[in-house]
């Protein structure tokens, strides 16, 4: 099943368009229980008539103000697309087939991350 259109980015990489995504942690929650740090699940597909697999990934945050509650949250964990453009590739060199049919590639933690290192690749359970 494909990622909805509505709510997505576009993103060219290799010449290839690809959308997509983030969904953030719920920062009241985060703030109340004191937990951090921030993380944010970036979910990417190739834009076709008829879509492959998905690829998601789970960042955490390595900005040290992230986590503060004197700063404003919407601003604290931003995703670039030069960022989204790295993950994508990154993905794509560790075995994501876009156009392949199947259930989604989640790309896991790895020794080497791409840079630049404003966020790791975590694996969640």
């Amino acid at each position: 099943m494909g990622m909805p259109r509505k709510g997505s980015r576009r993103i060219e990489v290799n010449g290839d368009t690809y959308l997509w995504r983030v969904r953030g942690d719920d920062y009241s929650k985060r703030w109340v229980s004191g937990l951090s740090p921030v993380m944010l699940t970036l979910t990417c597909q190739r834009d076709e008539e008829r879509p492959g697999r998905v690829m998601q990934v789970t960042l955490r945050s390595l900005n040290p103000n992230v986590g503060d509650p004197d700063l404003d949250p919407i601003h604290q964990a931003t995703l670039h697309p030069e960022e989204v453009r790295q993950i994508i590739t990154h993905a794509l060199s560790k075995g994501w087939g876009p156009s392949e049919r199947g259930g989604a590639f989640h790309l896991k933690a790895q020794e080497r991350q791409p840079e630049p290192a404003q966020y790791e690749i975590v694996t969640r359970s």
